[in-house]
């Protein structure tokens, strides 16, 4: 009980000598830098909180979505060789660059 009372009285005793100290340039810059620094850390914990949302679930559904979007670039590029070849089998003088010309594939067009 009385190294309560003891730490009370520290404290108090403290704090007074805090208010009556006067000022300096010194103490003004170093408060300044304090509050900086505060406010930094509460920002950073901030942008800590909104990241919470990115938890690996979030991640794992969207490395799933990417793969079926991939999936699906593939089928319908593979939809496009279909019926290109379709195509030449039906007409022997349609070649490959005239059917690429005629539906603006790029040479470099191929599966992802």
């Amino acid at each position: 009980m009385e190294q309560k009372t003891q730490k009370k009285a520290l404290a108090q005793f403290i704090e007074n000598q805090i208010k009556d100290k006067p000022d300096t340039s010194d103490r003004i810059l170093k408060l300044q830098e304090l509050k900086k620094i505060t406010e930094e850390l509460n920002d950073s914990l901030k942008v800590k909180e909104s990241l919470k949302s990115c938890s690996k679930a979030y991640y794992d559904e969207c490395c799933e979505s990417l793969k079926k979007g991939l999936d699906s670039a593939n089928q319908h590029t593979d939809n496009i060789f279909l019926a290109k070849s379709f195509l030449q089998t039906k007409m022997p003088q349609l070649s490959g660059s005239d059917f690429n010309s005629h539906f603006n594939i790029p040479p470099d067009f191929d599966n992802i």
